[in-house]
């Protein structure tokens, strides 16, 4: 047998077992995917909230380019009747507007655009009252996927026909359908190099002045990454001799990319007085990197101090009253004859 002829068996063997290689990869996802089917189950005690609920709202992956997981998200219906569920995609995006943590995109694509690897088993699906699916997501990440965040949302929403023709519909009064929609966001880390850049902004009260102890402070935080941050910290409260009377936790909470996020840390105490201390500490969520500030605010409750106040002119003047009555009987008082 030539060398030429060997060659070329060895070209097509490699060939069928490339062949078979991609055969078996493909009927594996597709497996997979049939593997992934909608699940139903029934409630017991199920009481009706006119709504339905979806969790976990939120998920968090890491996946390297190439690299695939299921997530699962739960669905269940709380209405007083069965409604029909739709399932689609989005992209978000975060936003440097306070009070404005996300952007919805509808159709449009994001800047780190991940609606396309969102894969739910099920598109459309019915649920009774009291009942509960849960829906499996297959997160795929392309081999050239760029390292870095991807955001995308599976956006639930429920539409339930109330009258089926026009007459019912103008005896009722009322809309052919209600329609609501909730989102569970997911996060997708894809590994390799990556930038973290993110820092404290500004941490400061709504007021210098309160008249009760409701306080509230305002954390600003900035995320230059290409991924998403997850800052947390703590809040130390002193009071004028430096005693600290307060500590109030702030749990870890996302801050997309190229935007910037206010977290609120309220202070609410029976009674305060006088001049504070806030110091903050906010850890940036990455290489244990923190950021400090303290501000200060005065509390002086007038209302209180003015309660108090003709609280104590009432006692005093009670007690002037008696010591006047007492000091008037005295003096009416009929002296003992001298012997």
């Amino acid at each position: 047998m030539s060398k030429g002829f060997k060659m070329v068996l060895v070209i097509l063997w490699v060939g069928v077992l490339l062949g078979v290689g991609g055969s078996a990869q493909a009927a594996t996802s597709s497996e997979q995917m049939h593997a992934l089917t909608i699940s139903v189950e029934a409630l017991e005690n199920s009481l009706v909230h006119d709504d339905f609920v979806l969790g976990p709202g939120k998920e968090e992956v890491a996946l390297d380019p190439g690299e695939e997981t299921v997530k699962f998200i739960t669905i269940t219906n709380r209405f007083a009747e069965e409604k029909e569920f739709v399932v689609a995609n989005e992209d978000f995006k975060g936003s440097r507007n306070l009070g404005e943590s996300i952007v919805l995109l509808g159709t449009d694509k994001g800047p780190y655009s991940l609606k396309d690897y969102l894969i739910p088993a099920a598109t459309t699906f019915r649920l009774k009252q009291g009942e509960r699916a849960t829906l499996p997501i297959l997160i795929r990440i392309p081999k050239d996927a760029t390292p870095g965040g991807l955001f995308g949302a599976v956006i639930v929403g429920t539409q339930s026909v109330v009258s089926e023709t026009i007459e019912e519909e103008e005896k009722a009064g009322v809309g052919v359908s209600i329609y609501s929609r909730l989102a569970n966001l997911f996060f997708v880390r894809v590994n390799g190099p990556i930038v973290e850049d993110g820092s404290l902004l500004d941490f400061y009260s709504n007021k210098k002045f309160y008249s009760s102890p409701h306080i509230k402070l305002t954390a600003l935080f900035e995320n230059r990454s290409t991924v998403h941050l997850n800052p947390f910290g703590f809040v130390r409260v002193k009071n004028m001799l430096g005693a600290e009377v307060d500590g109030i936790t702030v749990e870890p909470y996302f801050v997309m990319p190229d935007s910037i996020r206010d977290r609120a840390v309220n202070i609410d105490r029976p009674f305060m007085f006088g001049r504070y201390k806030a110091e903050l500490s906010l850890n940036r969520g990455y290489n244990n990197l923190t950021d400090e500030k303290t501000i200060t605010f005065w509390v002086l409750p007038w209302k209180t101090v003015l309660e108090i106040l003709i609280g104590i002119f009432l006692v005093v003047a009670v007690l002037l009253g008696v010591k006047k009555w007492h000091d008037m009987a005295y003096e009416k008082k009929p002296k003992a004859p001298r012997k």
